[in-house]
């Protein structure tokens, strides 16, 4: 085979090794371009579209937490059935990685110079949204002990001063 190879470069098996060595090399490059794991088109442009609603996330942080909260008051001694409603003082915060590189200039100085890249953001990091209320409703709250345990566990759990807190007997 290799002799009707090197026929077509004039009997020079220098030659035609070079030249097949070269095109398999081309090859190769071209092939190393394609992505061959790539998610089907439906699925890659729903995750180019993805956006994250913040009143929507804050919701959902409220709402999970409102409901541990009354998992674990319900278990304070004497508390009975506990609602929780809290106030969100602020939504989620989303911070948005840069794209960017900050270099030193010679006169000690900082530049920072935009790179290329995608389009798409990229999440760096969520802050949850800020408590800055807490309203309890149970069987006990008419009980001063019970009372000073929930004062106590929201405070902990939250960070909030009891002046934040109100506790009610339903």
């Amino acid at each position: 085979m290799m002799e009707k190879i090197a026929l077509l470069f004039g009997g020079d098996k220098k030659m035609a090794v070079m030249v097949l060595v070269a095109t398999a090399g081309v090859i190769l490059i071209a092939l190393s371009s394609f992505d061959f794991h790539k998610k089907p088109q439906e699925q890659a442009e729903k995750s180019i579209d993805v956006t994250l609603d913040v009143q929507s996330l804050t919701k959902e942080y409220k709402n999970e937490l409102e409901r541990q909260l009354e998992e674990i008051l319900s278990g304070v001694r004497n508390a009975g059935n506990v609602d929780v409603m809290l106030t969100i003082g602020s939504t989620a915060q989303i911070e948005y990685a840069c794209n960017e590189d900050t270099n030193q200039r010679a006169d000690g100085g900082e530049y920072s110079k935009q790179l290329a890249g995608s389009e798409n953001p990229i999440i760096a990091k969520v802050n949850s949204p800020k408590v800055c209320g807490a309203l309890v409703v149970c069987d006990g709250g008419g009980d001063p002990k019970v009372k000073e345990d929930i004062y106590k566990a929201v405070g902990a759990v939250l960070g909030l001063p009891t002046s934040s807190v109100c506790v009610c007997t339903r």
